[in-house]
């Protein structure tokens, strides 16, 4: 399929829904895209590392994983290492923050995942409030465009631990050596692990409400939509 354009490739998975409805035996179906599994099975097992990791029905994996590679599978572009705080909260080391879940956060919680679309914008006067917890101040520091949605990648820019940590290191010069930031060893991935995508709905959206690259909003994870993994 990944060879074909949207409108073949339509055409063919409408065929071979038809050859499947068909067939009375077991079909193993083996793809790398969720959407296309979703569509075609009924239950869906997740291989990572050369072993089954996970297996369940296709609604009770993409809304229930229990598994890292799982929420990755499903479609979930968000996932940072948790640790234990209380049975509702986590503390998320490479954002910076702790999160208050509505699932129970077992006492070896490695992982969180929340979608990108989960996260929504909010209102300045709600962070830290009672009723709508997990409310941050947020910088949008890269911003990308596709057909139906605007994608953000947003950093916590008041959290204790949420900036880029920035080593020193020395740059001689004929007069004096002067201390100058060093950069990472690996800017994008550093990037990569403390931002969070979130992505805009453009139906929804007027033009002049999409978020801007250095704007700075307020957005809302909600507690529902908060995964808690153990590996």
């Amino acid at each position: 399929f990944s060879a074909l354009d949207a409108h073949l490739k339509s055409e063919l998975e409408q065929s071979l829904l038809d050859l499947f409805a068909t067939y009375e035996g077991t079909i193993l179906y083996v793809s790398h895209d969720i959407d296309e599994a979703f569509r075609f099975c009924d239950r869906i097992a997740v291989v990572s590392d050369g072993a089954i990791d996970e297996i369940a029905p296709k609604d009770e994996l993409v809304h229930e994983p229990r598994s890292l590679a799982a929420i990755r599978l499903s479609g979930c572009k968000n996932t940072t290492p948790a640790r234990y705080v209380s049975d509702h909260r986590v503390y998320l080391p490479e954002w910076g923050v702790e999160m208050e879940t509505k699932r129970v956060v077992p006492h070896d919680v490695a992982w969180l995942g929340v979608r990108a679309y989960h996260i929504k914008q909010t209102l300045e006067g709600t962070a830290g409030s009672n009723e709508q917890p997990n409310v941050f101040r947020m910088r949008c520091d890269r911003v990308s465009d596709s057909r139906f949605e605007r994608a953000v990648m947003a950093a916590f820019v008041d959290e204790k631990g949420a900036q880029l940590p920035t080593a020193l290191h020395l740059q001689s010069t004929q007069d004096s050596e002067v201390r100058t930031p060093a950069p990472p060893e690996n800017t994008e991935q550093a990037f990569l692990k403390s931002h969070v995508r979130w992505n805009i709905d453009k139906h929804i959206t007027a033009d002049d409400a999409l978020p801007e690259r250095g704007d700075c909003v307020f957005l809302t994870f909600p507690p529902e939509a908060l995964y808690v993994v153990t590996h």
